[in-house]
């Protein structure tokens, strides 16, 4: 019996022994959650923090002194030639934007800190972003007025010299370090996506036992709601500004900025040559708008701005992903020569160890005057050009991109 009884005891201690270990990993875990939220909670609480401090650069720098700007006779004569074109009602509405939404963003920050300064396991912040939420429409007039205050800095910028000088001027009388223009028109609009995913990493370190979790998954849900309603919105704004930005970073660029005209996607492609279907060479930069698709002069080295080169007409072309023909090509090494197979005679072709992303297009018009591209055939650019005839005929393109992703992109909106 007392042999049973030793057997029992043994049993009983090693029985026990995985439930002190779980109970162990459910305390160490639940230490580092609260540890990671609090991390998470600081981090967010000092993006915030700047984007207060850039919102406040950007009136105080930017706004303010622009308005006095436009009141100076040499530059309201500009508002007058052009009044569909350039708007001062714009540009004073623009401050008052600005203003309401940095008022509703330090609020936000000034709570947070409050928060922080008093942070405990089961501290609450769900309250914070539902606050926050309930005061998202300060943004409404924001997004509504964008395509005037777009073509209003376009026109400026394309139209008077005066309007850079004072740009500069701005930068260099702020005690702090301040970015161009475009990146203050283009902060608070993106920042208004990015609450939600804020909220699900907040959610993915806060234990479902916590009082605050069932509402942080609410109130997340709310946020989530905000930005499907607003996406299509946020999406133009944004392709708008975009549009901006290529404006002053292509020379020669035919693309006016209009109130329509939006910019979906600009990046680095590589044209193949089929005939050496592995170069590298032909690396350009192209922009793909709603109603233009160009492309400009091959990247060069310590390259600021680009260099307009030529159109490509989308009307009625085709474009799908590269065949595996093509894949086949650009991935097969060329064969070696006779001395070079010598030495490599028990060794097959070589194969470039990489996978191979991009697109075909396929398209029904070129332009005999360049056969790297055309423009739509009929028309004339928005700068008053000319278009060259077109002759009928096909033309293909094959591109390659740097990743899957950018693959998808690129033929998702070719095709849009």
């Amino acid at each position: 019996m007392d042999d049973l009884s030793i057997i029992d005891d043994i049993y009983q201690y090693f029985n026990d022994e995985p439930e002190a270990d779980n109970y162990e990993r459910q305390v160490a875990d639940t230490a580092r959650n609260v540890s990671q939220k609090k991390l998470k909670v600081e981090q967010l609480c000092q993006s915030e923090e700047q984007l207060v401090h850039e919102l406040g650069a950007f009136q105080k720098y930017y706004l303010v002194p622009l308005q006095r700007w436009t009141q100076e006779a040499s530059n309201s004569e500009l508002f007058a030639k052009y009044p569909q074109l350039c708007s001062q009602i714009a540009i004073e509405d623009l401050d008052r934007q600005i203003s309401n939404i940095l008022a509703v963003h330090r609020q936000f920050l000034n709570e947070f800190k409050e928060r922080l300064d008093m942070w405990g396991p089961t501290q609450f912040i769900s309250d914070i972003f539902g606050n926050f939420h309930e005061k998202l429409s300060v943004y409404e007039p924001l997004l509504n007025s964008y395509p005037s205050t777009i073509v209003t800095f376009y026109t400026l910028y394309s139209r008077s010299s005066s309007f850079v000088k004072f740009l500069e001027l701005s930068m260099l009388k702020s005690d702090t370090p301040m970015r161009e223009l475009l990146y203050y028109l283009k902060n608070p609009v993106q920042r208004l996506t990015s609450y939600a995913s804020s909220l699900s990493h907040l959610i993915s370190v806060t234990e479902p036992s916590h009082p605050d979790y069932r509402a942080l998954i609410h109130t997340r849900d709310k946020f989530a709601y905000y930005e499907k309603k607003h996406q299509r919105l946020i999406k133009d704004r944004l392709g708008h500004i975009r549009a901006l930005e290529a404006s002053r970073s292509v020379v020669g660029s035919p693309a006016m900025v209009t109130s329509s005209r939006r910019l979906y996607i600009t990046g680095q492609l590589i044209r193949v040559d089929l005939s050496d279907p592995q170069s590298t060479q032909d690396t350009r930069t192209y922009l793909l708008y709603n109603d233009y698709f160009f492309f400009c002069q091959k990247i060069k080295p310590k390259q600021t701005k680009h260099q307009y080169k030529g159109l490509i007409n989308l009307r009625n072309a085709d474009i799908f992903p590269l065949s595996p023909q093509t894949i086949h090509k650009i991935t097969h090494a060329k064969k070696p020569s006779a001395l070079a197979a010598a030495f490599k005679r028990n060794k097959a072709d070589s194969i470039v160890p990489q996978n191979i992303y991009g697109f075909q297009l396929a398209t029904h018009e070129v332009s005999p005057e360049n056969s790297s591209g055309t423009v739509l055939p009929g028309s004339s650019v928005c700068s008053g050009v000319p278009t060259p005839n077109i002759n009928l005929g096909k033309h293909q393109f094959v591109m390659r991109t740097q990743t899957e992703a950018e693959q998808n992109a690129w033929i998702y909106l070719l095709k849009k």
